[in-house]
């Protein structure tokens, strides 16, 4: 088996490490945007706890299966968070 061998030349073509620069608005812009959507899990959950025992009525539902709904809620948003 041949062993693969690049120039230093060849290998700095292949992989640029050019730096990217970002600025001062940009980072704060991208704090902001993170920052309310770490909120919104939190402000979700307390609008959405105290509405459940009237939504179980509505729906004809029992209190697992509104439970579940809170549970399928925190999954899809800590994946949502992953991706």
């Amino acid at each position: 088996m041949k062993a693969i061998e690049m120039s230093q030349d060849s290998l700095a073509s292949a992989f640029p490490t050019e730096e990217v620069s970002i600025t001062q608005p940009t980072r704060l812009r991208v704090l902001a945007v993170l920052s309310a959507l770490m909120g919104f899990a939190s402000i979700s959950t307390d609008l959405y706890l105290p509405a459940m025992p009237t939504m179980a009525n509505d729906m004809h539902a029992d209190s697992g299966s509104m439970e579940l709904t809170v549970s399928g809620f925190l999954i899809g948003f800590s994946l949502g968070q992953l991706l």
